[in-house]
C-alpha cells in the first residue's frame, strides 16, 4: 500500500512547491468503515446472490483495495510547455 502521495508543482520563475499526503492517516478510517460495514456487505451478498451472474459487491470491494495496492511507486508527469511549468505526483 502507499503510505505517501507527493505533488511536486514547478512553474518557472516561482519556487517549487512540494506537498506530502500521508496516506496512512487515510488507512486507519478505512479500515474502521470497513469493519463496520462488512455484515451489511454480507447480507448484501447473500440477499442478492443469485439476481447478478456478474460477482458480488464483496469481489468489488477487494478489487477496489487491491487498485489501491497496486498504486505503489507510480509517477505521473503533467507538463504544460506554453507556461512553462510541471505538475508531477508519486506514490510511495
Amino acid at each position: 500500500m502507499p503510505t505517501f502521495l507527493i505533488i511536486r508543482v514547478k512553474d518557472k520563475g516561482r519556487r517549487i512547491i512540494n506537498l506530502w499526503i500521508p496516506f496512512f492517516i487515510f488507512w486507519l478510517p478505512m479500515l474502521v468503515i470497513a469493519i463496520l460495514l462488512l455484515p451489511l456487505i454480507l447480507i448484501v451478498d447473500i440477499l442478492f446472490q443469485n439476481r447478478f451472474k456478474r460477482g458480488s459487491f464483496t469481489e468489488t470491494v477487494f478489487c477496489f483495495f487491491q487498485l489501491l495496492s497496486s498504486l505503489k511507486g507510480l509517477k505521473v508527469h503533467v507538463d504544460n510547455p506554453k507556461k512553462d511549468s510541471l505538475v508531477e505526483i508519486k506514490f510511495i
